[in-house]
């Protein structure tokens, strides 16, 4: 019995590997993100960012802070006003693990982008977000203030 659980542990860090952060491949291997049927566990810390770096044109690879009860992540993304302010359209991305940088791709480059991030725990309960700013990669374009 116990061999079993082991392999079937194992198996699952190794489909949390190979489905790259993409939650719907995660989801579509039958195993799931986050159980229900546990007691209630105390909330969250906030999920925060710790740098968003260049990737390739119109990519950003963005790293959040691990927290040691998540079972998943929603980085948000938008361009960011002209003059400020907060964008009133979204496109949310969600990602099973904070182990690695997180690509967020199909952006315009040039242009100023705000993220957030979320954690959701056991109980599927976000915490908090925390705001970041950065711009889309393209030729010598540098982080947004």
């Amino acid at each position: 019995m116990s061999n079993s659980f082991e392999s079937f542990r194992l198996l699952g860090r190794y489909v949390e590997i190979m489905c790259k952060n993409d939650m719907p491949t995660f989801l579509s291997s039958g195993f799931e993100a986050a159980s229900t049927t546990r007691a209630s566990a105390p909330p969250l810390p906030p999920a925060s960012i710790l740098k968003v770096d260049h990737g390739n044109s119109g990519e950003v690879l963005v790293t959040i802070k691990s927290l040691s009860r998540a079972r998943s992540y929603d980085v948000r993304y938008a361009p960011a006003p002209a003059g400020g302010g907060t964008p009133t359209t979204w496109t949310t991305a969600t990602f099973a693990s904070a182990r690695t940088a997180v690509s967020i791709g199909g952006l315009t480059p040039g242009t100023n982008y705000l993220f957030q991030v979320r954690a959701f725990g056991k109980l599927g309960t976000p915490t908090g977000v925390t705001p970041s700013r950065a711009s889309a990669p393209g030729r010598n374009v540098a982080m947004a203030g």
